[in-house]
């Protein structure tokens, strides 16, 4: 959590070191499916995506995916990231994909106002600018 409100303030070298400190902390203590484990690598892909390493944001976020996500709604926020992250690297097909598989369940389970929420119809409307520009 508290790199969370690291990164949150913009402070991503200590989100980063208080991620490194708990991972180091928790890793060995957890079985290879706990779900803290698709957590760090979202944590991994957000600090990444917000230094502007977009390939290693793909990377954590796609390890995040191919992780057990029982919750239909952890692998729809998941997967909302990596929407971000393939839009922002000019993927655009992959991002609508991705898109189209978590947006209906973030508006169906989340509050319009829910973070996620606003951030997949931003994703939405970039990548709709985006693929219309592609046609003409």
């Amino acid at each position: 959590r508290l790199a969370r409100i690291e990164y949150a303030s913009g402070n991503l070298d200590a989100a980063e070191e208080d991620l490194h400190d708990v991972i180091a902390t928790l890793d060995p203590l957890l079985p290879p499916d706990h779900a803290l484990r698709t957590q760090f690598d979202v944590m991994r892909g957000m600090i990444a995506k917000a230094r502007g390493d977009l390939a290693s944001a793909q990377q954590a976020y796609e390890a995040a995916e191919a992780r057990p996500l029982p919750v239909p709604l952890e692998a729809a926020i998941v997967r909302m990231h990596l929407a971000g992250v393939l839009l922002a690297r000019g993927d655009l097909a992959a991002a609508r994909a991705k898109l189209d598989a978590s947006q209906p369940i973030l508006e169906a389970a989340l509050l319009p106002e829910a973070v996620e929420v606003v951030e997949a119809r931003g994703y939405a409307a970039d990548l709709a600018s985006r693929e219309r520009a592609t046609r003409r």
